[in-house]
């Protein structure tokens, strides 16, 4: 259903307007989602004075949609996606939820950062190679499990032709260990 059809329906309906205030938990979204990732999360909705709420609600940008169209209640929930399919690290979205009810047009600003995907281990962010280097010399035992992960070229080597060719050469290997210290002797970062 388009924003025109909303609008008819709600129009058919016959919202009154009440006398009453609509209160969103946050008020605001800001925050950062990682590349080429779908994060859900919601808006909490309710009135001040507890009455029932009727609401259509949509967004203004299309890497963040909604994931139901309204409710009906004395509280509710606007659940939503972000899509970062496709975007950079610093790549913004920006817009804004548009919220029809009976206690009138509401809206909720966004502005979500793309951030460059990571891991976190026991001495913080990786996000290149050279902190897992560092993470095969103290944690080897994790440095292993890292190494395997299907993420791991996403994260470390992102668009390193070459870098690829070895690791997609070595991950596989049944020695993993081995691998690790043949990939890294190949990167020159042991």
């Amino acid at each position: 259903m388009n924003r025109i059809e909303k609008y008819l329906n709600l129009e058919k309906t016959g919202f009154a307007w009440e006398d009453d205030l609509l209160l969103f938990t946050p008020n605001r979204l800001t925050g950062a989602v990682g590349e080429n990732e779908k994060q859900e999360d919601h808006i909490q909705i309710s009135s001040r004075k507890g009455k029932e709420i009727s609401c259509v609600f949509y967004s203004s940008h299309y890497r963040v949609q909604c994931l139901d169209q309204g409710f009906v209640g004395r509280e509710g929930k606007l659940p939503y996606c972000i899509d970062t399919t496709g975007l950079n690290a610093g790549d913004e979205i920006r817009g804004e939820f548009s919220i029809l009810s009976n206690f009138g047009e509401y809206r909720v600003p966004y502005q979500i950062t793309v951030k460059p995907v990571m891991m976190t281990d026991e001495l913080g962010e990786m996000r290149n190679l050279f902190h897992f280097a560092n993470l095969v010399q103290a944690a080897p035992d994790e440095a292993c499990h890292v190494f395997a992960r299907p993420d791991f070229e996403k994260i470390f080597i992102k668009d390193d032709m070459a870098t690829a060719a070895i690791y997609r050469a070595l991950h596989n290997g049944s020695n993993v260990r081995m691998s690790i210290e043949e990939f890294l002797i190949a990167i020159r970062k042991k």
